[in-house]
């Protein structure tokens, strides 16, 4: 009979031990937001970080040297769903607006690990032709303070992140960004 007690009391309390925890942690997350929404948040408002990196065409590409015109940096991953939805726009927008200066750039992120045969299927599939290149070593990632996918940061024609997108980024939503660039030279 001790013995059975004993399961019972290791049971109840194992129990209490969980909802207690279940109840706390339940009044943290209270009308908070998910950590995700806070993807890249630190970065508005400053000089975007500097990065470096090898794209798939097989030339480097170095964001210092790109400034004085208006960037669009997305992260993106070949299996990400939002993202597979938002490439087709954001190939869209290289199309119509790189003759006038916007560069898009394409960060594959390894917030999803995927090979490099992954990422250039996806390319592919998609027939992306704007630079696109791997952060294998998730420094640019972590630079930009990353946490989910996609997010999209808005780069102004003096280098500062002037906006930043979580989750999936609509057509209307970049070409606003643009306008608002235009009529800020105006």
């Amino acid at each position: 009979m001790t013995t059975n007690f004993r399961i019972y009391a290791v049971v109840f309390f194992t129990f209490v031990l969980f909802m207690s925890a279940v109840v706390f942690i339940g009044f943290g997350m209270y009308k908070k937001a998910p950590i995700t929404a806070l993807s890249g948040a630190s970065t508005v408002g400053k000089p975007a970080p500097n990065f470096n990196v090898l794209l798939t065409s097989g030339e480097y590409f170095k964001l210092s040297n790109r400034l004085g015109h208006p960037i669009i940096l997305n992260f993106w991953n070949p299996y990400c769903p939002p993202c597979a939805e938002e490439s087709p726009i954001l190939q869209e927008i290289w199309s119509k607006y790189k003759d006038q200066g916007v560069l898009v750039v394409g960060i594959d992120s390894p917030v999803i690990n995927a090979p490099e045969e992954a990422t250039l299927n996806y390319i592919n599939n998609f027939n992306l032709d704007f630079p696109i290149g791997r952060d294998p070593g998730a420094k640019i990632t972590i630079d930009y303070g990353v946490l989910a996918l996609p997010v999209t940061f808005f780069i102004d024609q003096n280098g500062e992140v002037h906006f930043r997108k979580v989750g999936l980024i609509k057509h209307d939503e970049i070409t606003a960004w643009l306008d608002s660039l235009v009529l800020q030279e105006d």
